[in-house]
């Protein structure tokens, strides 16, 4: 696998509450470089023209990019792609942070996310590991005091 990458993506899947590792092929990795590449590989090639934006077989995918995690500066960023609702075509924001980096420390160079949960969840990724998690105490809450509970 080329440096700083690991190869692996998480998908997530809300209706069923599972998570599981996704292998990269090197050959993929190298072809698709960083999040953008990669999230049009997989928007393009492994979702249906016709899926409704909103529906549980759409993904919102979350994307390292090739710095992600690494001591280049400013290298910590993402690319956050999903089909859009409003056009029903490519979507993409690119965002920084630390986020990138304690995703790559788990062992992921992403997140594909799909499905649609019941209720309220969060996704808990500690070393390597991943489970979706109940959210109804956060329900309500604003985004400081979210973010105060959950590091908790």
């Amino acid at each position: 696998m080329i440096p700083g990458c690991h190869g692996n993506l998480l998908q997530v899947d809300l209706s069923t509450t599972r998570c599981a590792g996704r292998r990269l092929d090197e050959a993929t990795v190298r072809k698709y470089i960083g999040g953008t590449g990669l999230g049009a590989r997989i928007l393009f090639g492994e979702i249906e023209p016709r899926t409704d934006p909103l529906s549980p077989e759409a993904v919102l995918l979350f994307l390292a990019g090739p710095f992600a995690g690494t001591r280049v500066p400013c290298g910590d960023r993402a690319s956050v792609i999903c089909k859009s609702p409003l056009t029903g075509i490519w979507a993409e924001s690119d965002v920084g942070g630390r986020f990138t980096g304690h995703l790559r420390s788990c062992g992921f160079d992403g997140l594909v996310i799909q499905g649609r949960s019941d209720s309220p969840v969060y996704l808990h990724l500690s070393d390597g590991s991943a489970e979706i998690r109940k959210a109804d105490f956060l329900w309500g809450q604003d985004t400081f005091r979210t973010h105060e509970m959950l590091e908790r």
